[in-house]
């Protein structure tokens, strides 16, 4: 009996580790350029609104004011999309603070991925948007 208990917790516990790790292991871009390479829209603005989706809870979307439209040409109100559906984290905007943003165009309008979060600096962002 023993033995047959033991059998089942090294199983177990060997079916557990060989499960592939759900941790989050997003792309270190070197520098600003190289990240403003891989989105579609990068502007500077000022969350306004977030809210859930009715239907899919796992959506988030926060609506920004625009201040000043850096790539992708976007002006006005926005709503930008993301999911809280990942082991990555999840971008938060305070009301009111001015923030960046780098989103992507999809099916369903602009939405931000897991990995997408600035990860430099404004000026850094303008200096990668200049003609080299």
């Amino acid at each position: 009996m023993r033995e047959a208990a033991g059998a089942v917790i090294l199983a177990t516990v060997l079916t557990a580790s060989a499960l592939p790790a759900l941790a989050c292991s997003c792309v270190r871009f070197s520098n600003a350029r190289e990240q403003v390479r891989t989105t579609d829209v990068l502007f500077i603005g000022r969350a306004v609104r977030t809210e859930r989706d009715w239907f899919n809870r796992h959506l988030i979307y926060t609506t920004f004011v625009v201040d000043e439209s850096l790539k992708g040409d976007v002006r006005g109100h926005v709503r930008v999309a993301q999911s809280d559906h990942t082991t990555c984290a999840v971008q938060t905007f305070a009301r009111g603070a001015r923030v960046i943003v780098l989103a992507d165009r999809g099916r369903r309008g602009l939405h931000i991925g897991p990995c997408v979060f600035p990860y430099f600096t404004e000026a850094e962002y303008r200096a990668a948007l200049r003609p080299s």
